[in-house]
Order: structure tokens, then C-alpha cells, then sequence
């Protein structure tokens, strides 16, 4: 098939017509782009507008911690109602309660100051994936170690571990 001038122009003036689509469709693109920038820079960035931001300071500590003791009194005194059906009664043992924990909380020590793995950063979960339990545990293996409470002089994880190698060998639990 020989290419005529007329050919020609019409395969030129289609590919510039689906340049000009492709034009459109790319600036389309670029355009929702730059909204998701946008919108992803307006989520990264905490507003104390959208209450995103916060600091934890120590009279919101407190109010924490008072509305927490009053949620429990509540609770306690429905219950020692119920069981007591005495008012009185019911009021010493919340006051009891209330002093007791609120007395509790203060005086104990605060292993997220003490051991940097027992704090929560996000939820149960710390940033570096390890859970806050573990920071626990490790926080009171530590102090058995210090206080010098294993009988045999042998570390808290290797009587565990015989343990669990005496287990391994057994063969697995039954069910129920």
C-alpha cells in the first residue's frame, strides 16, 4: 500500500488528537496528585483544631486519673448496693475503695520511667512492635535478679527454659 499526502496528514492529525487526549488525561492525573499531597499534608500535620495534637501533662494526669476513680466509685457503690442494700455500708466501702486505689496509683512506682521498654506509646503496642507487657515482665525479672530470689542461683530464663524443653519432649498436651 503506497502512502499518499492525504494519508499522511490523517495519521499525523490522529496521533495529534490522541496526543491532545493523553495531554488531558496526564494533567488530570497531575491535578488528583497534587490533591492527595494536599490532603496527606493536612493529615500529617497535627491542628489543634481537629484535636489530632495533645500533651500529656500533669494536671491532665490527674483529671484522668480523678474521673477514672470516680467511674469506679460509681461502679462499686451500684454493687455494694446490691449486695448490702445499705446505704451506709455502701458508702464506707466506696470511700474505702477510693482512698485505698487513689493512695495506690500515687505511691507506686512508675516502671515507664524506671524501664523505657514498659511504656506504651501506641495503644499495647510501642512503635518498634514490642508490647508493653514484656517491658512489665522484664522490669520484674530484673528486680528478682537484683533482690537475688532465684533458689538455685540459675536466672529466671533457664529455669524456663528446662521447663519447657522437659514439655517439648513429652509430646503435645491432649485436648479436651
Amino acid at each position: 500500500m503506497t502512502v499518499t499526502p492525504a494519508i499522511a496528514k490523517a495519521r499525523i492529525a490522529t496521533r495529534e488528537e490522541e496526543i491532545r487526549r493523553l495531554e488531558r488525561e496526564l494533567a488530570t492525573a497531575r491535578a488528583a496528585v497534587l490533591s492527595d499531597r494536599r490532603e496527606l499534608a493536612a493529615l500529617e500535620t497535627p491542628s489543634a483544631a481537629t484535636g489530632m495534637a495533645f500533651r500529656e501533662t500533669t494536671s491532665r494526669s490527674l483529671v484522668k486519673a480523678f474521673g477514672w476513680r470516680v467511674t469506679a466509685g460509681i461502679v462499686t457503690f451500684c454493687s455494694s448496693m446490691y449486695f448490702t442494700n445499705n446505704l451506709r455500708t455502701a458508702l464506707a466501702i466506696v470511700a474505702s475503695d477510693f482512698l485505698s486505689k487513689s493512695g495506690t496509683m500515687r505511691v507506686r512506682p512508675r516502671p515507664e520511667a524506671e524501664f523505657p521498654d514498659a511504656s506504651e506509646t501506641e495503644g499495647i503496642l510501642r512503635d518498634d512492635g514490642r508490647s508493653a507487657s514484656r517491658g512489665f515482665a522484664r522490669r520484674d525479672v530484673a528486680r528478682r535478679r537484683r533482690a537475688g530470689s532465684s533458689a538455685s542461683g540459675s536466672s529466671t530464663r533457664s529455669r524456663w527454659a528446662g521447663r519447657r524443653t522437659a514439655r517439648a519432649s513429652r509430646g503435645p498436651s491432649p485436648r479436651r
